[in-house]
Order: structure tokens, then sequence, then C-alpha cells
């Protein structure tokens, strides 16, 4: 398995349960401004995987690239890491570096927009109101804690999450993270920012690769609007955060037999003592798409 999937399924998870409360509050949650109107991030990556990335940003977040490089070993198998990740308003597109490979979905947030704007002003004000609720409560149940500018990172202030051996600092009340550390049953990872520079990006950077055509999966984008008109029937009820809440306890405690709408088959939940070749060979899409969704809820 590559070590981009260990950390997606960790971040998967939290961002799921963490980044609720700052992101919506406000009167529409898919346009909300970063501080910035551009921006070059980059971070060093190190633990289980040391490397580095760069996020690059342009109207204020609605454009972003985020180029990423990295090597590591796990379960004695050295992997090397190359993507380009390209988000617009209407798309998301992943290119592989190492396979020649891409894929092109739907922007989450687009359709998290669609389905909002269906809402009357009532529902609206109960999925901003549930999401956040749901947000912090999960947080508690997972003896967790959220803490507004905890800290000042390379100036910016910054809401810190502590939950599941996870710690994530994101500029505040945005979805930029500038720190994140995790160890989890031995695993151990960190990605640091090391410089913020808020001129505007080459606009190459914005550019996908050559020689790889990204191949877009209809298929994908339905499941993905099923997921969304899922989580938005859930919030726009008066008691959608409790209700909400309980189903997703009783789909990961194994109550139900069906698969979540949320969560990833647990066919794709990694067994970390299986082979490398065991692996699903699909859970870096698999979580990739799920953090999209997540992070659509929260605006992008």
């Amino acid at each position: 398995m590559k070590l981009f999937s260990v950390r997606s399924f960790v971040l998967f998870f939290f961002l799921l349960l963490v980044c609720s409360g700052p992101a919506l509050a406000g009167d529409n949650p898919w346009e909300k401004k970063l501080p910035f109107q551009s921006a070059t991030i980059s971070y060093a990556i190190t633990g289980m995987e040391t490397g580095t990335e760069t996020l690059y940003i342009k109207d204020y977040g609605r454009y972003r690239a985020l180029h990423h490089e990295g090597t590591g070993r796990m379960l004695g198998i050295t992997t090397t890491s190359r993507r380009i990740e390209l988000t617009d308003p209407d798309w998301h597109y992943s290119f592989d570096l190492e396979e020649q490979t891409g894929t092109k979905t739907i922007n989450p947030a687009r359709i998290y927009q669609e389905e909002y704007n269906r809402l009357t002003p009532a529902e609206q004000e109960n999925v901003r109101k549930n999401a956040e609720e749901f947000g912090m409560s999960m947080v508690k149940g997972f003896q967790g804690e959220i803490v507004p500018r905890a800290t000042t990172i390379l100036g910016y202030e910054c809401d810190r999450t502590t939950m599941m051996g996870t710690t994530v600092s994101l500029i505040h009340n945005t979805d930029i993270p500038l720190l994140s550390e995790f160890n989890l049953m031995g695993m151990k990872g960190k990605t640091a920012a090391t410089a913020i520079d808020t001129t505007p990006p080459p606009e190459t950077a914005f550019a996908p690769p050559a020689g790889i055509t990204p191949v877009h999966d209809p298929e994908a984008d339905e499941a993905a609007r099923l997921m969304i008109a899922d989580i938005i029937s859930n919030l726009k009820e008066p008691d959608g955060a409790e209700n909400f809440g309980a189903r997703l306890s009783g789909e990961v405690g194994g109550d139900e037999e069906q698969s979540s709408p949320v969560f990833p088959d647990r066919e794709s939940v990694p067994d970390e003592g299986a082979p490398a070749e065991q692996q699903p060979a699909n859970l870096d899409q698999t979580m990739q798409q799920g953090m999209e969704m997540i992070k659509g809820l929260f605006g992008r």
C-alpha cells in the first residue's frame, strides 16, 4: 500500500469529524474567501514519508494546485509518490506522475451548492447549525478538542484540533492546514508549512502535466451526487445533527449491513497487517474522493 493511502485514511476521518464548525459559520458556506487572494504555501513532510508539498492558490481559493513529492518505506517496500491535484470551481483533477495516469471528477463544492440552493431558508439554517453541532459533538465523543486561534504559524492565527492521535492546525476559519501531525498505531507523520508567499503564483502551476489525459468517470460523479444529497437530506432537518451522528455511529460500529453513503465500503479500509500486494488497488482514489466529499461540505 502506498504511504499516501495511510495519510489519506487518517485525514479522511479527521476532516469528517472536526472541520465543520468554523467553515460553516456564514450565509453561504461555499463562497467563503481565504484571507489572501493568492498564495504559494510550501510544506515539509517528515516521518513515515519524507518530501515536500507546494499548494498554489488564486482567486481566494477558488483555484488550487497541490504538487506533492515524497518517498518512504512501509512493510519493507520503498515507495515514491509524485502527484498533482488541481481544483477549479467545477472540477477536481488528480494526476499520478509515477503511474502517468489522471482522473477528473466533479468538484464536490459545486454539488453541495446546488443541493443547498434547493433548500428553504429555514432548511439552510438547519444545515449550517447541524454541521457545526455535529462536528463539535463528534470531536468531544472521541475525547478530542477544538481550540480556536490556538496558535500563530507564519503570521496566521490557526484553529487547532486534536483527536485520535492527530493534531491539525488550520488557518482560522478556513480549510488550509499549516501543520498536521499524526501518531496512530505506530505510524507517525508530520506536514508543516515552511513559507507562505502571497504574490500571484505562476499560471504554469495550475496547468495539467503534459502527456497525461485525465479520465472522466461519470459513475463517480453520480455516486458523489448521491452521497452529498444524502448528507444534506440528513442535516436539513431540525434534529439532523443528532440523527446523522447516531446513523454514522451505527454504520461505523457495524450495526448496519449496508455500506455507508458517507464512508467507503468496509472492504476498502486498509488492513495494515496485510502484504502490500493484498491492499485494495483503488484505496488512494477512494480516500481522495472521500476527503473531497467531506471537505466540500465544509466550504471547499
